[in-house]
């Protein structure tokens, strides 16, 4: 599953730690609009039983070459609350693609990456490989955050 359509590569920067992933992201764009970039730090809380946290926030802790348009500042919260049966979702962001692009366009793109993104997140859970099971989830002290 890809975050958006634009998504052209996800590369883990480091070793795998979890609950936290620092990561190198790069999106295509078409022409005449430069493609972009942002490596990124992430980590997942347990909040309480039927509560969990994934904070996002850009890093300049790895050095990665692009040709690409850096994404930064880049900060992000996802909140995931276990409702009975159901999955309440909330997400707050802000990330400045930088360069010259307008902002209508830039709002046009961030709800349509936002939308695509839950969509996807739909499908996935509907997958039975995802299905409700007892199965552990452990987060961490994310004490960088």
């Amino acid at each position: 599953m890809k975050a958006t359509p634009r998504v052209r590569k996800i590369a883990l920067l480091g070793k795998f730690a979890y609950p936290e992933l620092r990561l190198h992201t790069y999106f295509s764009a078409p022409w005449p609009i430069s493609d972009r970039d942002m490596l990124t730090h992430s980590c997942f809380t347990q909040v309480s039983t039927t509560h969990y946290q994934l904070q996002v926030k850009d890093t300049q802790l790895w050095q990665v070459h692009s040709k690409a348009i850096r994404v930064a500042p880049v900060k992000a919260t996802w909140q995931l609350y276990q409702q009975g049966s159901d999955l309440r979702i909330e997400y707050v962001a802000y990330a400045n693609p930088n360069g010259a692009l307008p902002k209508w366009l830039v709002n046009k793109q961030t709800l349509k990456s936002i939308r695509y993104t839950l969509i996807a997140i739909r499908s996935q859970l509907k997958n039975k490989k995802y299905a409700v099971s007892k199965m552990t989830i452990s987060g961490g002290a994310c004490t960088d955050f």
